[in-house]
């Protein structure tokens, strides 16, 4: 049975692309592994899409990334209304 999904290159490195462009070219994103791991990436694209809901990322630390990312999903739970499928 086919998911539907596959792991197409081209189209990852697209959305890397667009999130870079989103984010107004001060986040340098090659992999999705290693550059969404300490959670500044994601609270950079989170600023990008509203702004001001994170406007300081670029001062989290690179070695605080458990309370970056908790930070990033509890603002995405109670401003976008998704919730958590992630638990870290």
């Amino acid at each position: 049975m086919s998911t539907g999904f596959t792991n197409n290159k081209a189209q990852k490195s697209q959305l890397i692309k667009w999130i870079y462009l989103k984010t107004n070219e001060k986040i340098l994103i090659e992999n999705f592994n290693s550059d969404f791991a300490d959670g500044i990436a994601l609270c950079a694209l989170l600023d990008a899409l509203i702004p001001g809901l994170c406007p300081r990322y670029d001062l989290l630390s690179h070695s605080n990334g458990f309370a970056n990312i908790s930070m990033a999903l509890d603002l995405i739970k109670s401003y976008l209304k998704i919730s958590t499928v992630l638990s870290i």
